[in-house]
């Protein structure tokens, strides 16, 4: 099991939780269990441990998912 903080910035799905998961699970599979809608998802920007992934990335580490929207800024 890992030990995953994921924190999304979009406007309508702003969070920020801990999560244990388990090891080679898919970015997708965490997104469909934290109830984001998939059919967006390329207009999101996923990183993890300050690297760009898509959906079908596997996880076999600990780390940090943030979820951005392409355009953001202050």
């Amino acid at each position: 099991m890992l030990k995953i903080s994921f924190e999304s910035r979009l406007p309508n799905f702003n969070t920020n939780k801990e999560l244990i998961i388990k090891e080679g699970i898919l970015i997708a599979d965490i997104l469909i269990e934290m109830n984001f809608n998939l059919d967006v998802s390329d207009d999101v920007l996923i990183v993890f441990n300050k690297k760009a992934i898509n959906i079908d990335y596997r996880i076999n580490e600990s780390g940090h998912i943030i979820l951005l929207p392409y355009i953001f800024g202050g």
